[in-house]
């Protein structure tokens, strides 16, 4: 074989060899309008998310998802197709005025796309980082699980409120009147059978978090138990219900006793709810914060027969 010709085999072998390597993902970089608070995103098998304040870490999430029977699974997400950003800076004028009855809405947004049938959204405020995931699926979707919750720094404290299971036989804790008091608690403390509703507030290198949801509509709310060994609360969910029996005696309630194994059968074509994390650099600054407000769906014809 001549010179050449070993040449060029050695081309085609180290072309080959780096065809075959995996390609790194990228890292997408969201800032607030103020530049404060930045969302580092990386979108490889699973999706997290990393927010900073300032250069200083507030939270960051395990890997996200969605499992949709026959379509989607969390923890192998399909291969990114696509990506955009926007800015956004209005007024909304909300009809009662609670906290203001002017409120600006400045955010900056990236959108990503992983094949025709699943989107993810995030947005950096200047108070607040939110994401939300989008699927285009036709007809019904049976939503098995969702992937969500925080990893936070170790040693960082948390006002946390835990459920109290109720004592009617079959009914779980999820059913529960939101009336535990909160307790301060180091995120490595948190009991492991321990299952807290939002509301969540974190004191963190970077300021003070809130974290919650909002736009919640023909789906389950969110919980958070603690990620057992670990700074870390994973997202759990209540499932569909299945049965229901009636307790009580002078007051009546009608409570879950059976349940299904999936989160809920909906639309396979629309948005989810948007888990958001408030953050200021003092705790009083989360009092003021209207993101919930701001990232709601406005009222349709139909929303306003109960009001």
């Amino acid at each position: 074989m001549t010179g050449f010709a070993r040449a060029a085999r050695c081309v085609v072998c180290m072309s080959l060899a780096m065809a075959a390597l995996p390609v790194p993902a990228e890292d997408f970089r969201l800032r607030s309008p103020d530049r404060a608070l930045e969302a580092v995103t990386r979108p490889d098998n699973t999706l997290a998310r990393e927010v900073r304040r300032r250069g200083r870490p507030v939270a960051s999430t395990p890997a996200i998802g969605m499992d949709i029977d026959g379509r989607l699974r969390a923890d192998a997400l399909p291969a990114l197709s696509g990506s955009a950003r926007r800015s956004v800076d209005q007024t909304i004028r909300p009809p009662v005025a609670e906290k203001r009855s002017s409120i600006p809405d400045r955010y900056n947004e990236l959108r990503l796309s992983f094949g025709p049938t699943l989107a993810a959204t995030f947005r950096a405020y200047d108070d607040g980082i939110a994401y939300r995931f989008e699927t285009a699926i036709d007809g019904e979707a049976t939503v098995r699980d969702e992937r969500a919750g925080l990893r936070f720094a170790k040693g960082d404290a948390a006002w946390i409120a835990l459920s109290g299971c109720r004592e009617e036989p079959g009914v779980d804790c999820f059913q529960t009147a939101y009336e535990s008091n909160y307790a301060k608690l180091p995120i490595e403390s948190v009991p492991d059978d321990g299952l807290a509703f939002l509301p969540l507030v974190v004191k963190t290198a970077g300021g003070y978090a809130g974290f919650t949801e909002s736009d919640l509509r023909d789906y389950p709310g969110l919980w958070l138990r603690h990620a057992h060994g670990e700074p870390a609360l994973r997202g759990d969910f209540p499932r569909h219900p299945l049965e229901e029996k009636v307790f009580g005696g002078e007051f009546q309630q009608s409570l879950v006793v059976r349940r299904t194994d999936y989160l809920a059968r909906t639309q396979g074509r629309r948005t989810f709810p948007w888990r958001v994390l408030m953050v200021s650099p003092d705790a009083a600054g989360l009092l003021g914060n209207d993101l919930v407000y701001r990232l709601a769906s406005p009222l349709g014809l139909d929303d306003t027969a109960w009001i």
